[in-house]
């Protein structure tokens, strides 16, 4: 009975606030330009409520043909956690939606909305997998990119 109650406190479950880091690949179209880039960042999400919750995210975008061209993107996300909290699994589903201040000379207004799933190996460690589309308004800008990092706890 108390190894059992042990391994319940040691197992994995979904916590209701993390952080992360990613790396991501994706491409971005402007006009007839288009380019593959990477991106890389970081950001943390919290629930508040029934799976809702609020996040910040800061990343750089980079086309691999001209780093020198590198954009930084700051976010601020609601999100949904459909198993936030519960005890019974260690699949975290999410979605993710918000404003993005894109910046480098200068700024611009941008959107971004998104989407993944985080497995949650240890109780601390998870493996994180998203996809994120990012636009600048102004500009028409796309960014869409897949995620691939890790969130802590």
């Amino acid at each position: 009975m108390i190894s059992a109650l042990g391994a319940a406190a040691l197992s994995a479950q979904v916590p209701k606030g993390q952080g992360y880091v990613y790396q991501a690949v994706g491409a971005t179209g402007y006009d007839r330009w288009a380019s593959v880039l990477g991106a890389t960042g970081g950001g943390g999400e919290g629930v508040f409520w029934k799976g809702l919750g609020m996040g910040a995210d800061l990343g750089v975008f980079y086309p691999y043909r001209y780093i020198h061209g590198a954009i930084g993107a700051a976010g601020i996300s609601a999100t949904y956690h459909f198993n936030a909290g519960r005890e019974d699994t260690k699949w975290d589903p999410f979605l993710v939606g918000g404003y993005t201040l894109f910046f480098r000379s200068g700024t611009a207004n941008g959107a971004h909305w998104g989407g993944g799933v985080t497995y949650w190996m240890h109780r601390r460690v998870g493996a994180r997998v998203e996809f994120r589309d990012q636009r600048s308004i102004q500009e028409a800008i796309a960014f869409p990119s897949v995620r691939f990092g890790l969130s802590f706890r």
